[in-house]
């Protein structure tokens, strides 16, 4: 934990380098202020679709356009997946994978459920055979759940 100079310390450099909305996201602020406006190319956001788009502008910038259509992916796959070769790949998942892959998933990756990888690395030994199962069933089925696609995105500023 950073000691007190230091905090001030990096409150001031982050208020200089970002502006005085910074000391609130760090919580140095004594009074935070909700709503307030951000600022970009000499122009004040305010509302909270105001201050969305501005984010999906920026983010979708660096993000690469030429990306080819899912359903193209989406119908190579399937038709794999019909296909009667055999392929290493497409094997079960194994307790041993689970297992090597549990320790290097991230410590502190919460989503909407608020499910931790720490309690998921802790399950006891039948529940991670019903979590491995689960995985199996729906690798087999090609199917993800559409609440797994969704995530939360915190920018650091």
């Amino acid at each position: 934990m950073l000691g007190q100079p230091s905090l001030l310390t990096w409150a001031q450099t982050t208020n200089q380098k970002c502006g005085p909305s910074s000391g609130t996201w760090l919580g140095t602020d004594p009074t935070p202020l909700p709503g307030q406006a951000l600022k970009s190319g000499g122009h004040n956001f305010q509302t909270p679709q105001e201050k969305a788009d501005l984010f999906l502008d920026r983010f979708s910038s660096v993000h690469p356009r030429n990306i080819a259509d899912n359903r193209h992916f989406e119908a190579a796959i399937r038709n794999k997946i019909r296909s009667r070769t055999t392929d290493p790949l497409n094997d079960a998942f194994t307790q041993e994978e689970l297992d090597k892959a549990m320790p290097r998933s991230k410590r502190n990756a919460t989503g909407p459920d608020l499910i931790q990888n720490k309690m998921i690395r802790n399950l006891s030994k039948p529940n991670k055979t019903s979590l491995l199962h689960l995985f199996n069933r729906l690798f087999t089925n090609t199917h993800v759940p559409t609440q797994w696609n969704n995530a939360v995105v915190i920018p650091l500023l």
